[in-house]
C-alpha cells in the first residue's frame, strides 16, 4: 500500500431519522456533519445523497447540489458518494441518472456484490471519477480481480457483513488471501458495521490500513452510549489509532 492510511467519515449511509434523529438527511445537515467530521480529524467525506424528502437518490440535481455545497465549505477535502443498487434498483434508470450528473464527486464506492458493477465502474472512470471497490467476501474479491478493474481502482474497501466478530475476521482473512497479492498498489480500507465496527477499526490500525467511521457504520460510541454526532465517532477512532497503530 503506497498511500498513508486515513480515516474517512461515512456520515449517513442508508439510515434514516427512525434510526436516530441525528442522521443527516437534508443538504444542510449533510454539510454540518461533514464540517464537524473534518474538524474532528476526518480526511475524506462519504455520504449518500438525499432528495428533498430525505430519501437516497442518484438524481443529478441533488448530486450536484450536495457535492457543490460540501466542496464550497470544505476545500481540498475529497468527497465521495454511494452508487448502491438499492438506491435505484432498475439498472437502466440508475445508468441514466449517473449519465445525467453534471457535477462529479471525487470518488464513488461501487459494490462488487452487485449486478452490473463492472459497467458502473467503467462509466464513472470514463467521467474521471475515482473508484473505491467494495468487497464483502471472497466471491467479490475474485470478481474484481478477474474483471481486471482492480488496476483502475484507487482503493479497495474490505467490508465484511457478518454480525459476529469471529465470522467477520474469518472473512477478512480469506479476502486478504484472495486479493492482496493483486492490489499491492491500491489503498486498502477496512471497516465493519454495527457490532463489528469498532473491532474492525482496531484491526485496520493494526494492519496499517485506512478505515472509516460514522453513522453509516455505527450509532454507538460503545455498547450502550449513542453518539450525538459523527465527529464524536471520528474522535474515538483517532484515539484508537494512537493506541493500535504499529510503532
Amino acid at each position: 500500500m503506497l498511500r498513508s492510511p486515513i480515516i474517512k467519515a461515512a456520515i449517513n449511509g442508508s439510515r434514516t431519522k427512525l434510526d436516530s434523529p441525528n442522521i443527516p438527511t437534508s443538504k444542510e445537515e449533510i454539510l454540518e456533519e461533514a464540517k464537524r467530521s473534518v474538524i474532528a480529524g476526518a480526511k475524506q467525506i462519504h455520504f449518500h445523497v438525499r432528495d428533498d424528502n430525505g430519501r437516497e437518490t442518484l438524481d443529478g440535481k441533488f448530486v450536484a447540489e450536495q457535492i457543490s455545497l460540501v466542496r464550497q465549505h470544505l476545500l481540498n477535502i475529497p468527497v465521495g458518494i454511494s452508487t448502491g443498487s438499492w438506491i435505484e434498483p432498475d439498472f437502466e434508470l440508475r445508468k441514466n441518472s449517473i449519465n445525467g450528473w453534471t457535477i462529479f464527486p471525487d470518488f464513488v464506492s461501487v459494490n462488487f456484490s452487485e449486478d452490473n458493477c463492472e459497467q458502473v465502474v467503467k462509466m464513472l472512470l470514463d467521467k474521471g471519477v475515482s473508484i473505491e471497490a467494495g468487497i464483502s467476501n471472497v466471491t467479490d474479491a475474485k470478481k474484481l480481480i478477474n474483471s481486471g478493474l482492480h488496476k483502475y481502482c484507487f482503493r479497495i474497501l474490505i467490508e465484511p457483513q457478518e454480525h459476529a466478530l469471529s465470522g467477520a475476521l474469518e472473512n477478512l482473512y480469506a479476502i486478504e488471501k484472495a486479493i492482496l497479492p493483486a492490489v499491492f498498489e491500491q489503498e486498502i480500507l477496512l471497516h465493519g458495521l454495527n457490532e463489528t465496527c469498532w473491532p474492525l477499526i482496531e484491526k485496520a490500525f493494526e494492519r496499517n490500513y485506512s478505515t472509516r467511521v460514522g453513522f453509516e457504520d455505527t450509532l454507538y460510541m460503545d455498547e450502550t452510549t449513542k453518539a450525538e454526532t459523527n465527529a464524536e465517532l471520528i474522535k474515538k477512532a483517532l484515539f484508537l489509532h494512537q493506541i493500535k497503530s504499529p510503532p
